[in-house]
């Protein structure tokens, strides 16, 4: 490996053992990944930021699938357009 300078590098590739990496996943899981996030939910390495995409129109791809957001309202949401509805139905009589 050649660094900008032009000097040679060396790459220094040492074995990992199992119980470096569950040490190592603990450590992350419990001090830099966000706690409110599922115990399921993994951050996406370098390597998986190569699966997103985006098309012209902003939808987001991942991995050739497109993502699909759902934008309903909560309940309470749809009462309170209702009651509003019928207000303005009402007022305009």
């Amino acid at each position: 490996m050649v660094t900008q300078s032009g000097e040679q590098a060396a790459l220094v590739i040492h074995e990992v053992s199992e119980a470096e990496v569950v040490a190592d996943l603990k450590h992350w899981r419990t001090n830099i990944w966000p706690r409110h996030w599922p115990e399921n939910v993994r951050m996406i390495s370098a390597n998986g930021l190569s699966l997103i995409g985006l098309d012209d129109e902003g939808n987001a791809y991942l991995n050739g699938k497109r993502l699909y957001t759902a934008r309903r309202f909560a309940w309470q949401e749809r009462v309170i357009a209702g009651l509003l509805a019928l207000a303005a139905v009402g007022g305009a009589r």
